[in-house]
C-alpha cells in the first residue's frame, strides 16, 4: 500500500509540474512574449521528464496485475439481436463515447450498454453481470429515463405522435410483464 501511495504522490507532483508549466506558458503567451523566460524553459525540460518517470514507474507496478476482462452477448431485445453469434465476445469500455456506444468489440464493432448482456471472466468461466443489482435500482433507472423524457417534452423536443406510439408500446410490454408475473408467481409457504 505504501508503494501505491508513493506512486500516487509522484503522479500528483508530476501533474502539478505539468499544470504549472502550462500556466506559465499561457501567461507568457498572453502577455505577448516573443520567447519564454529562463524559468519557463527550465520547467519545459523538467516537467515532462518527471511526468514520464512517474508514469513509467506506475506502469511497471501494474504489469502483471490482472484486469477485469469483460465479455458480452447481444441482448435478445436489442435492435442488433440478429448479430448475436450465440457465444460471448470480448469487449472493452470506451469511457468517453461521443455517440452512446460505450462498448467496443463484437460482430458490430460497437454497442450501447443497453444492447448487451455483460459477463466478467472468473478463471475459466464467465459470470453474468446484472444490468442492475438492488431491488430499487430497476425503479431508479426507470425514474431517471422518464425524468429525462419529461424534460425533453417540456423543452418541446419530442413529437407528440412519436411519444403516443412509444407509450402504447410500453403499455403493451408492461401488460405482458404483469401477465407473465401473475401466471408464474409461486408464493412461498412458510411452516
Amino acid at each position: 500500500m505504501a508503494d501505491l501511495t508513493t506512486q500516487c504522490d509522484s503522479l500528483k507532483a508530476a501533474l502539478k509540474q505539468m499544470l504549472t508549466l502550462n500556466a506559465a506558458m499561457m501567461q507568457e503567451a498572453n502577455h505577448g512574449a516573443s520567447c519564454y523566460s529562463a524559468d519557463t524553459l527550465a520547467m519545459m525540460n523538467e516537467a515532462p521528464v518527471a511526468a514520464e518517470a512517474a508514469l513509467h514507474t506506475a506502469g511497471k507496478q501494474l504489469d502483471g496485475v490482472p484486469m477485469t476482462e469483460f465479455y458480452a452477448r447481444i441482448h435478445p431485445a436489442s435492435s442488433y439481436a440478429s448479430q448475436d453469434t450465440g457465444e460471448p465476445f470480448r469487449v472493452t469500455l470506451n469511457p468517453e463515447p461521443t455517440d452512446g456506444f460505450y462498448w467496443i468489440g463484437g460482430p458490430g464493432g460497437q454497442y450501447r450498454h443497453s444492447d448487451l448482456q455483460l459477463f466478467i471472466k472468473d478463471g475459466d468461466k464467465l459470470e453474468r453481470c446484472r444490468m442492475y443489482a438492488a431491488n430499487g435500482e430497476r425503479s431508479q433507472i426507470v425514474r431517471i429515463m422518464l425524468a429525462d423524457t419529461l424534460a425533453q417534452a417540456e423543452r418541446g423536443d419530442l413529437c407528440p405522435e412519436h411519444i403516443e406510439h412509444w407509450v402504447t408500446q410500453q403499455r403493451k410490454r408492461l401488460t405482458a410483464i404483469l401477465s407473465a408475473a401473475r401466471a408464474n408467481w409461486i408464493e412461498e409457504v412458510y411452516e
